[in-house]
């Protein structure tokens, strides 16, 4: 039993928290980028999603909130991941849009 538990004590689990740029973001990250930012290699994600009976994607999603679409070959951040850009906080606020003045542009009188 416990070489079955020292199989599992070194497999990371939980969320490994990472940066990128928006570009990454919007254009997403290959299955290799995405390793890099976590420092872990393809190879170390299929071989102990297999020891913990995942998909690789699914341990993938696990260790870094992103996921891939189907029929998609990049992994982009799922809707509940918050995502680390160290460029924002060097944003003026004046260039972030108004979302709650546009959409009120939009709503017509029909």
């Amino acid at each position: 039993m416990s070489s079955l538990k020292e199989k599992f004590e070194d497999i990371p689990r939980g969320n490994i928290e990472f940066t990128c740029s928006d570009t990454e973001i919007s254009e997403g990250l290959t299955k290799t980028d995405l390793c890099k930012k976590i420092n872990l290699t393809s190879s170390q994600i299929n071989q102990w999603a297999s020891r913990l009976n995942l998909t690789p994607d699914d341990y993938l999603k696990e260790l870094t909130g992103w996921q891939k679409p189907p029929s998609q070959r990049r992994y982009f951040p799922s809707s509940d991941t918050t995502v680390s850009d160290p460029s924002a906080s060097n944003l003026p606020t004046s260039d972030i849009p108004d979302d709650d003045h546009q959409s009120s542009e939009q709503i017509s009188d029909s």
